[in-house]
């Protein structure tokens, strides 16, 4: 399933959360289905971010698969 890049940043502070080369609007192949909680530490202020929900994003470029979270997405229900 595809999912959009909606959001750059999860923290009030605003730091991003991914590589600034990143920009919104990329296109991830992702699997909803594939789901855990996650907590990251924001590298802008500090705070401790816990209990996220995360899914499960395909490798893309150079950047390895894994989990990130939810919300950065909007998730495309009708592409395949």
């Amino acid at each position: 399933m595809r999912a959009r890049l909606a959001k750059l940043s999860i923290c009030g502070c605003g730091f991003p959360l991914l590589d600034e080369s990143v920009q919104l609007g990329t296109v991830y192949e992702v699997e909803p289905g594939i789901h855990e909680h996650m907590g990251l530490i924001c590298g802008g202020c500090g705070t401790v971010l816990r209990d996220l929900p995360a899914i499960y994003v395909h490798e893309r470029g150079n950047s390895m698969a894994g989990f990130l979270p939810a919300e950065v997405f909007d998730i495309d229900e009708g592409a395949q």
